[in-house]
């Protein structure tokens, strides 16, 4: 099994996030904003990191579908009802939506997305987050991002 470089077989890219104190603003309900904060990459292989904007992107050469899982918690305010998702290339894909509704102000919430996805070289992936009715600056505070052949 080939586990690295060109599109062998076998890649996979994950980077996270704890203990992150940095809200994400978010300007204007229903506009996707990258979610705000350090990640650090951990396990990369046909994948890089760039911590500007805690994205993952594609390097191998082959164009292969992977599966993508986003889980994590945030801080949020009470009926302030979040999407998150998945940004490709920095356009939102609606596949990987997924709505929460804090129930408490300030109280850890959870959330979690997967699916499936095609990627080219040098397609690039990272989680974004969006209020549906109220806007909300939330806190993102642990996330793990990973991708997987």
């Amino acid at each position: 099994i080939n586990i690295a470089g060109g599109g062998g077989g076998g890649g996979y890219g994950e980077c996270s996030m704890q203990g992150n104190g940095t809200a994400t603003t978010i300007n204007s309900t229903g506009v996707f904003e990258d979610v705000e904060g350090t990640a650090v990459a951990a396990l990369l292989s046909d994948f890089t990191f760039a911590g500007a904007d805690n994205s993952l992107t594609y390097t191998g050469t082959a164009t292969k579908v992977f599966r993508i899982i986003a889980s994590g918690a945030f801080l949020g305010k009470k009926d302030k009802d979040l999407i998150f998702s998945i940004a490709k290339n920095g356009t939102e894909q609606s596949k990987f939506r997924q709505t929460v509704q804090p129930k408490d102000n300030n109280k850890e919430q959870p959330f979690s997305i997967s699916g499936l996805v095609s990627f080219a070289t040098n397609d690039k992936i990272n989680l974004v987050v969006t209020n549906i009715a109220t806007r909300d600056n939330p806190t993102i505070f642990d996330v793990n991002l990973s991708v997987m052949e």
